[in-house]
């Protein structure tokens, strides 16, 4: 009885130790993956949420997102900042052309107007030049030419006036 009960004993300590030893490797891999839970939490914050978070209010403003964060963040802010380019290049092409005008690249009647009744004192000079006999030039020489002529008297007012000064085309 008593062998049998050591040998029961025995058994029995073997028994609780491995039933022991799993535990503890259970409780290790538990503390592992609360740990990796953590850093996959943390490395999740600091490439997507905080980088997105930090973008929005640059969305709002329509200012460039920084290229920080995640592959896929990266990305975003590079297309996005692309596009944000191109389309700050196109605007102000488009506002360009919707002042000045095509032929003598010096500003147009809708500029003149906006000008005019932006004046802050409500007083301006103004100083206006025709072109004798234009219609012509055109008759006899040609659209060309009188194109020419119209450069060559836009370019000669914009030499000889100060870069403050306004130098529209306002009629034909």
């Amino acid at each position: 009885h008593r062998l049998s009960s050591e040998v029961g004993m025995q058994q029995a300590k073997r028994t609780f130790g491995q039933v022991n030893s799993i535990v503890t490797g259970q409780k290790i891999m538990v503390y592992l993956f609360i740990a990796l839970a953590v850093a996959a939490l943390f490395i999740n914050h600091f490439l997507i949420i905080s980088p997105i978070q930090k973008s929005v209010g640059n969305l709002d403003r329509r200012k460039p997102i920084p290229v920080k964060g995640s592959y896929e963040v990266r990305h975003m802010a590079e297309t996005y900042n692309a596009l944000l380019e191109e389309n700050e290049a196109k605007t102000k092409e488009l506002s360009y052309t919707a002042t000045h005008d095509a032929l003598t690249d010096t500003l147009n009647r809708a500029a003149f107007d906006k000008a005019y009744r932006e004046s802050e004192s409500g007083q301006i000079a103004l100083l206006i030049a025709d072109v004798d006999h234009f219609k012509q030039y055109n008759d006899e020489f040609g659209h060309d030419i009188g194109d020419k002529v119209l450069q060559t008297t836009a370019d000669a007012l914009k030499h000889h006036f100060r870069t403050e000064d306004l130098i529209c085309r306002i009629g034909g």
